[in-house]
C-alpha cells in the first residue's frame, strides 16, 4: 500500500471518529424511537459496486418511493476499502481492514485473507448475525457473501470444495453463490438448519437460475417462513445480497435495451489529461488515454449496469409489500447500501473500483424503520463499519458496541 493511500485511509477514519466524539454521528437526527415490547426485524439490502456519483440511483423509482421517502438517506456514506471481500468483512464485523486479518491486508483471494483461517476463527465468530442469533433472532443470508469460494473453482459435475459446504456462524438459513457475482451458470451452497449444507448447480434459465431473482426469492421465502411460525413471535434478521451491479452486468431479459445508447457521464475527470494524472500516484500516472474502443466499452457497461438495477428496484417492492402484508413493515428496519462504488473512465480508470477516489468509496446508504425520520437527507458521515454496531444495538438493546468493533451505531 503506497503512502498516499495510507494517509487517506487514516484521515478518513480519523474524520469520522472525530465527528462521532462530537456527537455528530451518534444518531441519524433527533427522533423518538417507539417504545415497543417486541424487538424489531432487520433487513440488510446489499448491492455490489453500485455507485452514487455516476447515476447508480437515478433509475430506481421504487427505491426512492419505498425507502428514500420513508427513511433517511446519508449523502456522505463511504467504505473503508473499495474491494469486495474486505469491504464485506467490514460490513459483517464492524472492523477496519487492518483488524480483519491479524494485521495483514486483505484482498479477494484466499491467500489474501478472504475466507481465510483468521477470519473464520475470529471475525466471522463475532459478526452481527452471531449477536442476533444469541439475542433470539431468526437469521438468514441469501446472495453473494465475500467473494469467490476456493477461487470459484466449482464446475458442474465436480466435487469442488468440501470445506465450502457450510453455513456461516449465526445464520439459521444460508444461501450463497460460490462464485464471485455471476448471474447464470454457478454453484449454490445452501443450508436450511445452519449446520448441514449442500451444493447445487444452476444453469442458464432466466426463470430458474437468474441469480438476482433467486437471491430475493430466497429472502421472500425466509420472511414468509419466519413470520408464519406458530407460538411466541421471534424477530428476524435477513441479509439480501445481490450480485448487481457487479460485472458481467447482466440485466434480466425484460430489462434489456431499456438504456440502449446510454453514455457514461463525462465528468470533469473522465479521461483526464496527462497533466492531471501526473499529479496523482504511480498507478494513475501509468494510465493511457481512453481511446474510442474503450470509451464505447465503458458506455456499454454503463448501459448494462443501469438495466441490471431494474431487477433490484423490483425486488425492493416485493420485499416491502410482503412485510406490509405480514403486518411487519412498521416494526422493521431496512438498511440499503453497497460494498463499493464504481468508476467509468475517471482518471482514465475505465471500469472498476479499488482506488481511494470518491467514485469508488462513496456508496448509497438509506435506512428506514421505527423512529427513523422520513424523507430526510443528511450530510452526516457513515462508514461500512457502522452497520454491524447499528444492528448490534437493535438486536441487543445495548448502545455500547463490543470492543472488537471499530464503528459506531447510527440508530437514534
Amino acid at each position: 500500500m503506497n503512502l498516499a493511500l495510507c494517509i487517506l485511509l487514516v484521515s478518513l477514519a480519523a474524520l469520522v471518529e472525530a465527528s462521532r466524539r462530537l456527537g455528530y454521528t451518534d444518531a441519524v437526527v433527533s427522533a423518538t424511537r417507539p417504545n415497543t415490547k417486541s424487538k424489531p426485524n432487520i433487513i440488510l439490502l446489499l448491492t455490489d459496486d453500485q455507485d452514487v456519483l455516476l447515476g447508480g440511483l437515478e433509475y430506481m423509482p421504487k427505491l426512492k418511493r419505498l425507502l428514500m421517502e420513508r427513511g433517511t438517506t446519508f449523502r456522505n456514506a463511504f467504505v473503508h476499502s473499495p474491494i469486495c471481500c474486505p469491504s464485506r468483512m467490514s460490513i459483517m464485523s464492524g472492523r477496519y481492514m487492518q483488524n480483519l486479518n491479524n494485521g495483514n491486508l486483505v484482498n479477494n483471494s484466499y491467500e489474501g485473507g478472504c475466507h481465510g483461517e483468521f477470519w473464520r476463527n475470529n471475525g466471522e465468530q463475532e459478526t452481527f448475525a452471531v449477536y442476533a442469533k444469541e439475542a433470539g433472532y431468526n437469521t438468514s443470508y441469501s446472495g453473494k457473501y465475500l467473494s469467490a469460494l476456493n477461487g470459484g473453482k466449482a464446475l458442474r459435475g465436480t466435487p469442488g470444495c468440501p470445506q465450502c459446504l457450510r453455513a456461516m456462524p449465526g445464520y439459521d438459513k444460508w444461501s450463497e453463490q460460490r462464485h464471485n457475482a455471476i448471474y447464470y451458470n454457478y454453484s449454490l451452497i445452501e443450508s436450511n438448519n445452519g449446520i448441514n449444507a449442500t451444493q447445487t448447480w444452476h444453469g442458464d434459465s432466466y426463470y430458474e437460475d437468474y441469480f438476482p431473482d433467486l437471491v430475493t426469492n430466497r429472502t421472500l421465502a425466509m420472511i414468509e417462513e419466519f413470520t408464519s411460525q406458530e407460538g411466541t413471535r421471534r424477530p428476524f434478521l435477513a441479509v439480501n445480497a445481490w450480485p448487481t451491479a457487479h460485472g458481467p452486468f447482466t440485466p434480466a431479459p425484460w430489462a434489456e435495451h431499456y438504456h440502449d445508447g446510454a453514455k457514461a457521464p463525462r465528468t470533469p475527470n473522465y479521461n483526464a489529461s496527462y497533466e492531471h494524472n501526473q499529479q496523482k500516484h504511480w498507478i494513475i500516472r501509468q494510465q493511457s488515454p481512453i481511446d474510442d474502443l474503450r470509451a464505447s466499452l465503458t458506455d456499454k457497461i454503463f448501459e448494462k449496469r443501469l438495466e441490471s438495477l431494474y431487477s433490484v428496484d423490483s425486488h425492493i417492492e416485493q420485499i416491502v409489500n410482503l412485510l406490509e402484508e405480514k403486518g411487519e413493515l412498521e416494526n422493521t428496519y431496512i438498511i440499503y447500501t453497497s460494498d463499493n462504488g464504481f468508476q467509468l473512465g475517471q482518471h482514465r480508470l475505465w471500469a472498476d473500483k479499488r482506488h481511494m477516489y470518491e467514485n469508488d468509496i462513496r456508496v448509497p446508504f438509506i435506512i428506514t424503520g421505527p423512529g427513523i425520520p422520513k424523507n430526510v437527507t443528511t450530510d452526516r458521515p457513515v462508514l461500512n463499519v457502522d452497520i454491524a454496531p447499528s444492528i448490534y444495538e437493535l438486536v441487543t438493546g445495548e448502545t455500547q458496541a463490543p470492543e472488537n468493533m471499530d464503528g459506531g451505531s447510527i440508530i437514534p
